[in-house]
């Protein structure tokens, strides 16, 4: 009856385990999109600037906004609302290259985190989304464009900047980008929203 009770309680420790890990990743990863949240994105950013302060790295901030998610929310409801955020997650991700992190830190705003980049990557990078959003829009029969705004902050690790100031830098940059941004996300549409 021994061996039988420590059999049970190795399968029930077994299944803590199993558990444990799945709350775990559940943790730091977005429900809707699958890609890191903003605990998972910091954490995992915070990971890799430890392991780099101490040599010289250059890398970037990319910061990315839906544009217009409210007008498709209440234009066309929140189940289209959430495919415009799905869709955006898969354009992020699917341009970044393996290793870099992304994470939904808001409603309808992305972050990337790149090492060892420059200047010409990133605004390939950032060509590449919009090609790409360009060429779903076409294809698309959603009486709305997809479209995003997007911000980047070049640094340095020798500059000891940390993620949250990182992150504030493409946010600030960000902001001006989606200043000039055509609001128009209708098709069909001549109006501006």
């Amino acid at each position: 009856k021994l061996t039988q009770f420590m059999n049970q309680l190795e399968g029930a420790l077994e299944d803590v385990r199993k558990v444990n890990i799945r709350l775990s990743a559940e943790s730091v990863s977005d429900q809707l999109t699958g890609v890191y949240n903003r605990r998972g994105f910091i954490k995992e950013s915070e990971k890799i600037l430890s392991v780099c302060k101490y040599e010289h790295h250059k890398g970037a901030v990319l910061y990315a906004d839906l544009d217009c998610l409210k007008t498709i929310n209440d234009t066309f409801g929140h189940k289209e609302g959430d495919f415009s955020i799905k869709k955006i997650s898969e354009l992020l991700a699917g341009n970044l290259r393996y290793g870099d992190i992304v994470g939904r830190v808001g409603g309808d705003e992305f972050v990337a985190f790149l090492m060892d980049t420059d200047e010409q990557q990133i605004n390939d990078i950032c060509q590449n989304i919009k090609r790409c959003a360009e060429s779903f829009n076409s294809e698309s029969d959603k009486p709305y464009n997809i479209s995003v705004s997007m911000g980047v902050y070049f640094f340095d690790t020798f500059d000891r900047e940390n993620i949250d100031q990182l992150m504030s830098g493409a946010d600030g940059n960000l902001y001006i980008s989606k200043k000039s941004k055509n609001r128009n996300i209708l098709k069909n549409e001549a109006v501006m929203i």
